[in-house]
């Protein structure tokens, strides 16, 4: 749908976007009478939460998103019934107080009411005193709260009235909370607003001092709660290290390693003495056996020593060459090769020596036995401070332990405490930020009316309503309306199109009567188009046609009536013929008795054809009686045939107008007796599945498929 559619449908139905909106707009002008003229105080305050000139006693730093929740929260509270209900114990004290200065009066009220009547306002006063001393709220189970709430309620006071009087938002981008109040009092806007303030500031500060000190002494009890646990850590750590005798484990540790190397030390050094007195021992064995002839030298005892020297010195080598017991033997077996080489040689011993040898025997075998007592004692002592150490190796881990225990306490003792301070500095500097910088005033003129306004949208969002519902409906619209649409959609020759006429102002009669400035332009246009359409109908040359639609009430009795009123004009002589049996409107409108079901009556030998001549110049018809049956179940085809064959010799044209082709085959049976068939469409119809089936069997009809005729377009979609 283009906008040029768009505009000519708009244009027309301009009456309706006219009227429709002239009507809301008159609507909202007299509804809008009553209204109330209203004055409006401002108070401001000034809340710290984006800027601070007091000294920071904490690390916060600005963070625009959470200033923008300190807001959003600070006008929830506000907006509170708590909050709210204070200011209307305040304006309701007010008014007893001082019934002259009073803002509103509930006389009228108290006449009417016997309930207002019975209440006593002293002891109201007193109630709604002890209720904004205490800042509570009422209670509609208590009987005394629901009188005071029926008070405030005729006073308007009530929170539900307040809350629509009171705004309160935030000044765009800076720090400041406006509350705006809108009374019919210029001095109660101002009360109300620098009221509703105090009250919140009030209200405020006891909340705030209250989370301050439960903050304090939440931590008050966990700084002593942490310092009792360090307590009790650090005294049992005292404890454990008093009953295991290690006031200094860290020394005494130390001290225990100390001796176990040097035990070790001079265990090494002892087994070292007690290899070099075991292998002198056996030298002066050796000794004395040579001296006292049991053993003589001989090379071969040379060469086994020589084989274990060189066995000797391989281990040392493999060793590394630092194992010193090895290369201790290593020189005794040297020596012990040395001397025998040497005693080899000697021929002589005597007995002195031999004493010498037996003395220096008994003196190495002392030396042997003290050395290994020494030996064992050493090694009992490291084995006793080995096991020793084994056991302060288990008190050292329970020690670390109980300190970690000890430093985990001291940690949070002086975490708690420092949320603790925290806690004091912010309870300290925790007075309220918020703070009045604007008092109300009254105002000393009335608010502008929105009177003139609310007309003007009303109005205008009246007409784009309707502008939106027209543009929709005209979109979802889906009928055929004019030939652009109808070309699109039909696969037939369109021969002629007409228009839409008032036929209860004026006939088709008149309309070719009349001269053309007795006509609208809707008459002249129909006239127009009926003398194209019999152009085309006379150009075509044949004289029988069938004029049928696809559904009913098409207007194909309208057309066959328009034609044939052209045609008569013209000199032509017309036989209208009508065969919908389903619904014989020409028949009755012509009030015929020329019937086809008596002149095709089988039982008659002879073809008696009658004719009902009509009050329209050159204009006859035959009608029909009409009833639930088709042509071929009443007529026999060969009497059809010569009825059609010996009209067409008497008249120029005959139309025959036939039923629906969706529901009936009348239309069907009648296409083999005529020259030509015209389908008829409606253009406020749609198309469906059943219209397509039918406009298929028209085309294939071939030569007879004489066109088709667009009727009942609107004037407006004439040109489209």
């Amino acid at each position: 749908m283009d906008l040029v559619t768009i505009f000519k449908v708009l244009f027309k139905r301009k009456w309706i976007l006219i009227g429709i909106p002239f009507i809301a707009a008159v609507a909202a002008f007299l509804f809008t009478m009553d209204f109330k003229r209203t004055y409006r105080s401002t108070a401001q305050l000034s809340t710290g939460f984006t800027i601070s000139q007091e000294v920071q006693v904490t690390a916060e730093r600005f963070n625009l998103y959470e200033a923008d929740v300190k807001f959003n929260n600070l006008i929830e509270t506000m907006s509170s019934v708590r909050v709210m209900t204070l200011l209307s114990y305040e304006l309701l004290i007010h008014d007893l107080q001082n019934p002259s200065e009073a803002f509103r009066s509930i006389e009228e009220k108290m006449a009417e009411d016997p309930e207002l009547r019975d209440l006593n306002k002293e002891n109201m006063l007193i109630i709604a005193q002890a209720k904004l001393d205490s800042m509570s709220t009422i209670d509609t189970y208590v009987e005394t709260d629901r009188k005071l709430k029926t008070l405030l309620e005729a006073y308007e006071y009530n929170f539900d009235k307040i809350n629509d009087d009171i705004s309160i938002s935030r000044i765009k981008n800076t720090d400041y909370v406006a509350i705006n109040a809108y009374t019919e009092n210029p001095f109660l806007s101002a009360f109300m607003v620098n009221t509703f303030c105090s009250q919140f500031l009030r209200y405020n500060t006891s909340s705030i001092s209250d989370r301050s000190s439960a903050s304090v002494n939440t931590f008050k009890t966990l700084v002593e709660q942490k310092r009792k646990e360090l307590n009790e850590k650090s005294e049992e750590l005292r404890e454990f290290k008093s009953n295991n005798q290690m006031m200094n484990y860290s020394a005494e540790s130390e001290s225990k390693v100390s001796q176990i190397i040097e035990l070790e030390t001079k265990l090494e050094n002892e087994q070292r003495d007690l290899r070099s007195i075991t292998l002198q021992l056996e030298d002066v064995n050796s000794q004395i056996r040579r001296a006292g002839g049991s053993i003589s030298t001989s090379n071969t005892d040379i060469v086994e020593l020589r084989k274990q020297i060189s066995q000797l010195n391989q281990r040392y080598i493999a060793g590394g060459s630092n194992n010193q017991v090895l290369l201790d033997s290593l020189n005794e077996l040297r020596s012990e090769q040395q001397r025998l080489i040497l005693s080899a040689s000697r021929k002589t011993s005597n007995s002195n020596e031999l004493d010498e040898l037996n003395e220096k025997k008994n003196d190495l075998e002392v030396r042997q036995l003290i050395a290994q007592k020494d030996i064992d004692a050493t090694r009992a002592n490291l084995n006793r401070l080995r096991r020793n150490a084994s056991g302060y190796a288990s008190i050292e881990a329970e020690i670390a332990a109980l300190e970690r225990e000890v430093n985990l306490a001291s940690d949070e003792y002086k975490n708690a405490q420092e949320k603790y301070n925290e806690a004091l500095d912010v309870a300290i500097a925790s007075e309220n930020s918020i703070k009045q910088i604007q008092r109300g005033l009254p105002p000393s003129e009335p608010e502008p009316s929105k009177r003139i306004i609310i007309t003007g949208l009303s109005g205008v969002s009246t007409f784009i309503m309707c502008v939106l519902i027209i543009v929709l409906l005209e979109y979802i619209d889906i009928s055929i309306k004019n030939t652009s649409n109808f070309r699109d959609n039909v696969d037939l020759e369109l021969l002629g199109a007409l228009n839409t006429l008032e036929l209860k102002k004026t006939s088709v009669v008149n309309i070719f009567k009349a001269a053309r400035e007795e006509l609208d332009k809707k008459g002249n246009l129909f006239r127009e188009s009926l003398r194209k359409l019999r152009f085309a109908i006379e150009k075509q040359g044949k004289k029988v046609y069938l004029f049928t639609s696809t559904k009913p009430a098409e207007g194909k009795s309208l057309v066959i009536k328009a034609l044939s009123m052209a045609l008569s004009v013209s000199g032509a002589k017309i036989l209208i013929v009508d065969m919908n049996f389903s619904n014989n409107s020409l028949t009755q409108e012509f009030k015929t008795g020329a019937l086809l079901e008596k002149i095709l009556d089988p039982k008659e030998n002879k073809l008696a054809i009658t004719v009902t001549n009509t009050k329209l110049n050159n204009i006859d018809i035959i009608g029909c009686k009409g009833g639930n049956y088709s042509p071929l179940e009443i007529f026999d085809p060969k009497r059809l045939s010569t009825l059609v064959s010996t009209l067409k010799e008497r008249y120029d044209f005959i139309f025959i107008e036939g039923s629906s082709l969706n529901l009936y085959s009348d239309s069907r049976e009648l296409s083999d007796y005529v020259d030509g068939v015209i389908t008829v469409f409606s253009a406020r119809s749609t198309l469906q599945q059943l219209d397509h089936d039918s406009i298929s069997f028209v085309q294939k009809l071939g030569e007879k498929n004489s066109g088709a005729i667009l009727n009942y377009i609107e004037y407006d979609n004439m040109d489209s």
